[in-house]
């Protein structure tokens, strides 16, 4: 059986996929692909000095605002 629908011909559909992806791109976010890291005894180190931990954790010693990096930390490290 063949439905007729109207929103087929109209191009609604396309739009509304586009709409549907944009929406759904806006709220995802992506890890950089290309964190470096210097401390090769962490279990996430690789060569090139590649982080390949799939998230990091960075954290302020003032609370939660740094004025510089020597003020962060990465909680991501797991030592090897």
């Amino acid at each position: 059986m063949l439905l007729h629908m109207p929103f087929m011909s109209c191009g609604c559909l396309e739009k509304l996929k586009k709409v549907t992806f944009t929406t759904i791109q806006k709220d995802v976010r992506v890890m950089a692909k290309d964190v470096l890291c210097e401390v090769n005894n962490c279990t996430f180190w690789e060569s090139g000095n590649r982080c390949n931990a799939t998230q990091i954790y960075v954290v302020s010693h003032k609370g939660d605002t740094a004025k510089t990096s020597k003020e962060t930390d990465c909680q991501t490290f797991e030592r090897q």
